[in-house]
């Protein structure tokens, strides 16, 4: 179920209730959030009875914002800027030791955090009915070609 039919439920809930069944229901749903939830949960209870649109507009505002941002990341990683590391295992042998990775990579530009962002906005953008937004992006992260730098193109460019 995405965030739209989800939503849709709620609503068909909400409009069931009376005013005293949606106190209790909001106040059991605050009894259960965790310590760390409870100040976004007021915020979004301050924004909600000013302004019922307000979060859902300010929400794909904001997806748009972070997907742009990580579309120019992805640039630099196309164009190589953005890259791993790489370095021979000094104790990988074919022979005797055959289980052990023959070369170890590391992310020490942080690529990968990034390329997980994505695809958690990717399902955002499926959430909030973003679909030509989520196609395009989904486009370009299929396309995205993460390169190595260190012992990995010394290796590539032998072989």
């Amino acid at each position: 179920m995405n965030l739209s039919q989800f939503m849709n439920a709620v609503d068909s809930e909400l409009e069931k209730m009376s005013a005293t069944e949606l106190k209790t229901c909001l106040r059991e749903l605050a009894r259960t959030l965790p310590e760390k939830d409870r100040p976004r949960f007021l915020d979004t209870v301050r924004n909600g009875k000013h302004n019922p649109k307000k979060t859902s507009v300010n929400g794909k505002k904001n997806l748009n914002k972070e997907i742009d941002t990580i579309m120019a990341k992805f640039c630099d990683i196309n164009n190589g800027e953005r890259c791993l590391d790489s370095e021979y295992n000094e104790e990988w042998d074919d022979w005797y030791n055959s289980d052990v990775e023959e070369i170890f990579f590391s992310d020490p530009q942080r690529l990968l955090p990034d390329i997980v962002k994505a695809i958690n906005l990717l399902h955002k953008c499926v959430d909030t009915e973003l679909y030509d937004k989520g196609y395009d992006f989904a486009q370009d992260l299929s396309h995205l070609a993460v390169t190595a730098n260190g012992d990995w193109s010394d290796f590539n460019a032998i072989h």
